[in-house]
Parts: C-alpha cells; sequence; structure tokens
C-alpha cells in the first residue's frame, strides 16, 4: 500500500504571507499546485484584528464569498460586501481577491491565509426529516475535508450527513444566525469525545454536555447533534467544517505536558 495518496499537498491546502495594499488586490498561491480555494482563513499578523473566516457554502449578496465569521467570537455571520469596504470578493483558479476592508487589506500590514479545497462550491443537499435537519455538504474526499451546512431541528439526535466517507476526526462548528460559541470534538480530546466539547473562541477548559454531540461520536456518513443553540437549535443556521485523518497529509493528534493541546497538522 502506498504510504499516500497525495503527493502534492497543495493542491488542496495552502498557507500564503501578503502584505495589505488598501486597494483591491488579487492574493496569488505560491504552492507547486494552483489551489482554488473553498475555505479561507484570514488573520492580521501585524494587529489585534479578529480573524476572519469565509467559505464557498454561504456566498453573500453580491453572489462571492463575502459572508463572514470569526472563530475569536460569538459574533452572528455578517455580509461583509459594503460598497468600498468589502472583504473577500472572490475565490479564483489559484487565490482569492480581496477588497480594501482594513481585518484583511490595511496598507502596510501583514497577513496570513489558510486555504482549504473542498468541492469548488459544489453542495449535496438533503431534506429535514423528523430531527434530521435539512442542509448540504461539498466534501473532498481525498484531502479528508467538507464543509457543511444546515438548519437546526431543535431534536436530539438528529443525523446531518458529511459526505467524507470515513469518520470525522475533528470538527469546528459556528451558529450563523445567532451569538452562541463555536462547538468543537476532537477524537483525542478526552476517552469519550462524543461526550464533551471544546469552544474555539474560548480559553475555557473541555466542558462535559450531552446537548452537543448527543453523547454520540460521528459516523463515516453523519454527524450525530445534540438539541440546543450552538449545534442544532431550532431554526437556527449551522456551519460546519469537518475534518478526516489523511495517511501522509493531515494529522489530528494531541500531547501530554503541562496541560493537553490539541493540534491540527497539514503537510
Amino acid at each position: 500500500m502506498a504510504y499516500t495518496t497525495i503527493d502534492d499537498p497543495s493542491v488542496y491546502f495552502q498557507t500564503t504571507l501578503y502584505t495589505g495594499t488598501g486597494s483591491d488586490q488579487n492574493i496569488v498561491n505560491g504552492g507547486n499546485s494552483d489551489l482554488q480555494p473553498d475555505w479561507v482563513w484570514v488573520k492580521d499578523r501585524s494587529a489585534t484584528n479578529d480573524h476572519k473566516l469565509t467559505d464557498s457554502n454561504r456566498l453573500g449578496s453580491g453572489g462571492g464569498p463575502t459572508r463572514t465569521l470569526e472563530s475569536n467570537t460569538t459574533v452572528v455571520e455578517y455580509d461583509d460586501n459594503d460598497s468600498g469596504t468589502e472583504a473577500t470578493k472572490t475565490f479564483n483558479t489559484d487565490g482569492f481577491t480581496i477588497g480594501p476592508n482594513g481585518n484583511y487589506n490595511t496598507d502596510g500590514n501583514t497577513y496570513v491565509a489558510w486555504q482549504w479545497k473542498a468541492n469548488g462550491g459544489t453542495r449535496t443537499t438533503n431534506t429535514e426529516s423528523g430531527d434530521n435537519p435539512a442542509g448540504g455538504y461539498q466534501a473532498n474526499t481525498t484531502a479528508g475535508f467538507s464543509i457543511v451546512d444546515w438548519t437546526g431541528t431543535g431534536g436530539a439526535g438528529g443525523l446531518m450527513a458529511h459526505g467524507l466517507g470515513a469518520v470525522p476526526h475533528v470538527i469546528m462548528t459556528k451558529t450563523r444566525s445567532h451569538a452562541n460559541a463555536w462547538a468543537v470534538y476532537h477524537h483525542k480530546n478526552t476517552d469519550a469525545p462524543e461526550t464533551d466539547y471544546l469552544k474555539l473562541d474560548s480559553d475555557a477548559a473541555t466542558a462535559d454536555n450531552v446537548n452537543r454531540w448527543n453523547d454520540t461520536a460521528p459516523t463515516s456518513t453523519n454527524l450525530v447533534l445534540g438539541d440546543v443553540g450552538g449545534v442544532n437549535g431550532n431554526d437556527q443556521t449551522q456551519i460546519a467544517y469537518v475534518f478526516t485523518e489523511i495517511q501522509g497529509y493531515s494529522k489530528f493528534g494531541s500531547h501530554t505536558g503541562y496541560q493537553i493541546y490539541y493540534s491540527l497538522v497539514f503537510r
């Protein structure tokens, strides 16, 4: 068996550094291969601005990937599509275009952009059935990454397909319509990670809560949802970034020192 099915990881993930100009600019990746991203996570390295996350599941009023979430806050999704201050405007064949928004493009500030490829914005959808929510996913089974969106039912044990064909190791999910905390599942969090969750926007310790994952591990087909806001609040819109390990490409582990740390590593 081959060590890995991914010879060139830059096809699926790239980290790009750039400097702001204060006006529209195309951010071009420098990897071995072109990468049109489906999820872009930008952070200002030289100022205390928020982390900004956009993706191709959540298109804005102008049709571009302008709907924004912040990984360090609980704020609801907002559309960074105001004329003259736009953020991410388009995802391109090898990178993305940004407007003059100060969180992305202040003149002289330095930035980092982490970019992942899913399925080019093409989603597989499903309808609501009992406690199972309506929504959709775009999955990249080769790279073990999918973006999943749904509208909550408020029912415990609701199932939402993720499309990976393998058991997820990491789930990061945020309510788009309400100011709920990010909920994070990590398969190395505790001895029973399905009973616990972390908050991406907080430095709080692991919390034990049946209402997040319904005390049920994800399967190779579905995420299993609890019955509360933050994962499956009734009529609340939700987004999740879901990963499974791919040999030679990604690894999601932990180590123990004075504290326990959790890592996401991409080659």
